[in-house]
């Protein structure tokens, strides 16, 4: 199979952090991290751009104070950059972190602000407004993000016609050939979504997103067991990844594995994702079946 290409060229510019944004897309934060250090930017916009990819993957790998403390509170997109390292690792602070970022909203930030901040509206629940602030200066990124959301609102109609333009617009992108999987899994079609999580693994090499997503479109297809082996690789690699224990809950209950087991799921995710709303929708179906 053949290799995309190494770089995006529009006219003269060449994305120099083209395999940096292809890793962290899939989730591949640690080989991310080495792509972006090996980076020279050729210009003081692409090394601002470094700058901001380095410090977003440093905060999926759970590096806060890292990207905390080489932060200057004198410049703006370092403040927003802070913002978001503070939101992602203190949950109760969040609404106070929103309420900081609000003045930044009102005047219809781009760039840069505009998607952390739209990545702090989506994970707080805030799904109107991140989509307006997405519009505001559209990219390949920020749709993608916009597919998100609608498939979050359940606007599966919607997020199918914004993926069919990314498909038309950039076809080639690991974005849109992602995007097109989640809008596959959420309609539905199982079996093409496992063709793009396994095309993408053979060519980039297998993450925690990509192994999930390929057992969720085994899950959708009744391959039980094809779902759980791969659940149980991932797990024993990350047992902390929320997601596949969801999966593993979902596949455990089909294969039916002991209680102990499913139960012990339910503890893990509970303790790495409190706030999982899958598992606060299980508890409160399970409330009101105890009604009955």
């Amino acid at each position: 199979m053949e290799r995309e290409n190494t770089s995006w060229t529009i006219g003269e510019k060449i994305d120099e952090l083209f395999e940096t944004r292809t890793f962290f897309y899939l989730h591949n934060f640690e080989r991310a991290k080495e792509e972006a250090l090996q980076v020279e930017p050729s210009s003081p916009l692409l090394a601002q751009e470094k700058r901001v990819l380095l410090a977003r993957i440093n905060v999926a790998l759970g590096n806060y104070e890292e990207v905390i403390q080489n932060c200057h509170d004198d410049d703006p997109i370092d403040k927003v950059v802070k913002w978001y390292a503070l939101y992602m690792k203190n949950p109760s602070e969040r609404p106070h972190i929103l309420q900081q970022v609000s003045d930044l909203i009102a005047s219809n930030p781009t760039g840069l602000d505009q998607l952390l901040i739209a990545y702090m509206l989506v994970h707080h629940g805030n799904y109107p407004q991140a989509l307006e602030l997405l519009q505001h200066h559209p990219t390949l990124e920020t749709a993608a993000l916009e597919v998100e959301v609608l498939l979050k609102m359940n606007r599966i109609d919607l997020a199918k016609i914004l993926t069919e333009r990314l498909n038309q617009l950039e076809g080639d992108a690991v974005l849109t050939h992602l995007t097109t999987a989640w809008v596959y899994l959420a309609q539905g079609s199982y079996r093409e979504a496992e063709y793009i999580f396994s095309e993408l693994s053979e060519r980039h090499g297998s993450s925690d997103m990509l192994l999930n997503g390929l057992a969720t479109a085994y899950l959708g297809q009744g391959k039980y067991q094809e779902s759980d082996n791969i659940l149980q690789e991932l797990i024993s690699k990350n047992p902390n990844y929320a997601p596949a224990l969801v999966n593993c809950i979902i596949t455990s209950c089909h294969l039916s594995k002991p209680q102990e087991q499913i139960e012990a799921y339910r503890k893990q995710l509970k303790r790495v994702a409190p706030d999982c709303f899958w598992l606060k929708e299980l508890e409160t179906f399970e409330q009101s079946c105890s009604h009955l």
